[in-house]
């Protein structure tokens, strides 16, 4: 039986439509009719006709048609035809997004989207000059953003530095502490160099050299042409100056001049802690003398003696 509304094939016998529930099918309501008819029909007529000769004859009943019947007409269904499901395009390398998407600049690299007025990608790549701006769609059309596998590798990238950061941060610290102890005795190695080094001048000049420089002048010391004053050398920094009880020695000229009776040699850490931890000193009689606390104060013998 076929639907008079929406068409659909029913089975025999349906009164209603499966898909849209109306009662107008035709080939039901006729069967209803027919039904109806034939129970409102009144009984046949039944009697016997004489003829001329008095015999009685049988006559068969018939029955009178049924009136033509209609059904009534149904309510018409409520029910509202459920409407499609649109689903907006998926692209396999990105993200739909629906909304309405402002004007952006994307990246020629990693093909990310910017903000019109970036001047740089989270990449590090330039826009200004190299990427033009890409106008986005006001309708709400869906939008396939891409997101490419060079983004991923430069997030990956930044974790993997970062990491390192913080292995050297904890690293290079360690390493340089277990360098303290040869630049201790790197540092204390030289102080007996530059009191070898008095030695010979005092031997020419019969007096001591009040620096390193007078050192060098006379050759009794070698050192490079940025090393006259001070000499920074394994995470130490050294230095020669006459004593605070010292005297400038008589009649002493030429390469000489400027000899003093006393000096002291200082030898201390560039960074405590780090390069050194102790601060060493000698004079002239040629003893090395240190201090945790900080620089060996003049008399230096009253520090504590390097075994």
């Amino acid at each position: 039986m076929v639907c008079s509304q929406c068409g659909t094939d029913n089975p025999a016998g349906a009164k209603f439509c499966q898909e849209c529930g109306n009662a107008r099918i035709p080939g039901a309501a006729t069967a209803s009719a027919s039904s109806s008819a034939a129970a409102m029909a009144p009984a046949p007529r039944a009697g016997a006709l004489a003829n001329a000769s008095g015999a009685h004859r049988a006559v068969t009943p018939t029955a009178t048609p049924p009136a033509a019947s209609i059904a009534p007409p149904a309510a018409p269904s409520t029910a509202k035809p459920a409407a499609p499901k649109v689903v907006p395009p998926k692209s396999a390398a990105g993200i739909t997004a629906t909304a309405k998407t402002p004007s952006v600049k994307r990246c020629p690299s990693c093909a990310t989207p910017n903000r019109p007025d970036a001047v740089r990608c989270v990449c590090g790549r330039e826009l200004a000059s190299t990427a033009a701006a890409v106008s986005g769609p006001s309708s709400g059309t869906p939008v396939t953003i891409v997101k490419g596998p060079r983004r991923v590798l430069f997030l990956a990238g930044l974790v993997a530095l970062g990491a390192a950061g913080v292995g050297l941060t904890i690293v290079v610290p360690s390493v340089a502490r277990t360098g303290i102890p040869a630049n201790e005795a790197s540092a204390i190695r030289l102080l007996r160099t530059i009191n070898g080094a008095e030695k010979v001048y005092w031997e020419r000049c019969r007096g001591y050299a009040p620096d390193l420089a007078a050192l060098q002048t006379t050759g009794a010391l070698v050192l490079r042409d940025d090393q006259h004053g001070s000499l920074t050398k394994n995470g130490y920094t050294v230095a020669v100056k006459a004593s605070k009880s010292a005297f400038a020695v008589q009649n002493a000229v030429g390469e000489c001049a400027g000899s003093v009776t006393e000096y002291v040699v200082r030898a201390n850490p560039v960074t405590v802690g780090t390069t050194g931890s102790r601060y060493f000193a000698t004079d002239q009689h040629g003893a090395v003398y240190q201090s945790a606390i900080g620089p060996v104060s003049e008399p230096i013998d009253s520090a504590a003696l390097v075994n």
